[in-house]
């Protein structure tokens, strides 16, 4: 790790590794990709099991299982069913979470223009 300045820069720099280290370990996770993808999208987008497994590189039969448990525990939501098709949205509990989430990510990565 290269130091910088002095002292509690140092402890700074050891910490944002850290929390870059583990951003990298937890997105790896397919029911964070998952999220992070509709998150990603236009407000009001719908995902089906197929466009989800496409932005997360998974077989559909497997992203099913996890959009199961991820609308199991209310971070996505089913907003329209039919025999062949469901369309989920980020649910409405969960995502001025994940937009905090997503904007201090994106300060955190984004250089300063200084």
């Amino acid at each position: 790790m290269e130091r910088r300045g002095s002292g509690g820069a140092d402890v700074c720099c050891e910490r944002l590794d850290l929390i870059v280290d583990l951003i990298s370990i937890v997105s790896d996770d397919p029911r964070v990709k998952a999220i992070m993808c509709m998150a990603s999208y236009e407000e009001g987008e719908l995902f089906s099991i197929r466009k989800l497994a496409r932005c997360v590189g998974l077989a559909p039969k497997n992203m099913a299982r996890y959009v199961e448990e991820l609308r199991s525990r209310g971070i996505i939501e089913c907003v329209y069913e039919s025999p062949k098709l469901r369309l989920y949205k980020v649910g409405s509990r969960f995502k001025p979470a994940i937009d905090l989430l997503r904007s201090k990510l994106n300060a955190l990565f984004t250089p300063n223009k200084s």
